[in-house]
């Protein structure tokens, strides 16, 4: 029963999100500015990301125990689950991380900040709604001295969570969802998933359109030719769909091999 509703509310999650690509993506795209998708190809000719016009989530890693690509990789993960734009903002040494967190948020730009930071006077998490940011703090994630392996996993877990919280999640009853109740690094380590369920999905989705960050669109290589704002091919397939609908107006694109 429990599997059957999470996948119910995934399904339901992933039409949302083909219903706002289709809603939003023939006004978005007009801006030249997408950019193909890797591993997305299909006789179509793949699909491009349509980037969002308004503020973005900003999340800066001004920690060096655990590696850059970590916190990157966790970014990904949340911009493809979530389709909304995370950027990773230039590094500082961030000594006072909540000055610096509302430094970020006062930018327009800016929906939400989220500050990894090393700081031994702070808690694992700290989370501001109302001033739109919050911090991960290394430092009380490696008090007990783990192993890296240990404090990696830790570091992942505790962005996804911070990202939830900051984004109107809260709590889940999904065992298999980072939105637990945690106390201490050993309630981090239990947790058996890194991520956050598709439960809160809806919630955090209507969250940031509180705080002006909307999805990103996506739209097949096909409907961006027919609409008239497709970039140049860049492989062989995208040549044969640019030259069906537009009749090999393109320049021919590099050779490359089809993902």
């Amino acid at each position: 029963m429990r599997k059957s509703r999470w996948m119910l509310l995934a399904a339901g999650f992933a039409g949302l999100c083909l219903l706002s690509q289709e809603a939003a993506g023939q006004a978005k795209a007009q801006k030249g500015d997408a950019k193909p998708v890797p591993g997305l190809m299909t006789k179509k000719g793949g699909m491009l990301h349509v980037p969002s016009s308004g503020p973005v989530i900003q999340v800066m890693n001004a920690q060096k125990r655990v590696p850059e690509k970590e916190v990157t990789e966790v970014c990904q993960a949340i911009e493809s689950a979530m389709r909304l734009e995370i950027r990773q903002a230039p590094a500082t040494k961030a000594a006072k991380p909540m000055a610096e967190a509302a430094r970020m948020v006062a930018d327009p730009k800016c929906a939400a900040a989220i500050v990894v930071c090393d700081n031994p006077d702070l808690p694992m998490l700290l989370v501001a709604p109302e001033g739109k940011w919050a911090l991960v703090n290394v430092a009380a994630l490696a008090v007990d001295k783990p192993n890296q392996e240990k404090l990696t996993k830790r570091l992942r877990k505790e962005l996804w969570r911070g990202f939830g919280y900051l984004m109107g999640a809260a709590h889940s009853h999904f065992e298999a969802c980072v939105m637990k109740s945690v106390r201490n690094p050993a309630d981090l380590d239990a947790l058996p998933v890194e991520t956050v369920c598709p439960e809160p999905y809806v919630k955090i989705q209507q969250h940031a359109r509180t705080i002006g960050a909307s999805p990103y669109t996506m739209v097949s290589y096909r409907d961006a030719c027919r609409q008239g704002w497709a970039p140049a091919p860049t492989n062989a397939i995208q040549q044969a769909v640019w030259d069906e609908v537009k009749g090999g107006a393109a320049p021919a694109a590099a050779k490359k091999t089809v993902e």
